[in-house]
């Protein structure tokens, strides 16, 4: 198996699994307004949640890891704390530009799916189950991902 292989496969996966969650997600947020009575099938929603919880953890994790300290503050913090989830989700050997696309994408990507499915679950009276659950996981997970990216210690 050639060395770059894994690294390949890793970065795929994870560039998948990113797709699948903006895709399976938004078309659910897009239903919530145009067809709120929509239904979703047992796979579907184990899917989303696997998809929901996967990227979330990814971003949760990968802003609690950090890269070589630079600056404690402001945009070195914000850089910092991308940087280590890029190398999280990317391969190692890849450029620093391909790994910061990467991490940036899963950065942007949950923030913009998560924040859309929880405001719409909590400001329209029908909402399909997959963009509910996916709202609250979200909003769970952004609490976890804020203390990570402010190094808050409890205690």
């Amino acid at each position: 198996m050639p060395q770059k292989a894994p690294q390949v496969f890793g970065a795929i996966l994870s560039l998948a699994v990113l797709v699948i969650y903006a895709v399976l997600l938004g078309a659910g947020i897009y239903n919530a307004f145009v067809n709120p009575d929509v239904t979703y099938t047992d796979n579907s929603l184990q899917a989303a949640n696997l998809v929901t919880g996967l990227v979330g953890s990814v971003v949760a994790v990968g802003l609690a890891l950090k890269s070589p300290p630079e600056d404690r503050d402001g945009d070195g913090r914000l850089r910092r704390n991308v940087t280590a989830l890029s190398r999280m989700v990317a391969p190692q050997r890849a450029s620093v530009t391909v790994q910061e696309v990467v991490g940036w994408a899963y950065l942007i990507v949950w923030l913009i799916i998560g924040l859309a499915a929880f405001l719409v679950a909590v400001t329209r009276t029908q909402v399909p189950e997959l963009v509910f659950n996916t709202g609250w996981t979200w909003l769970g997970t952004a609490v976890v991902a804020a203390y990570s990216f402010f190094g808050i210690e409890q205690g």
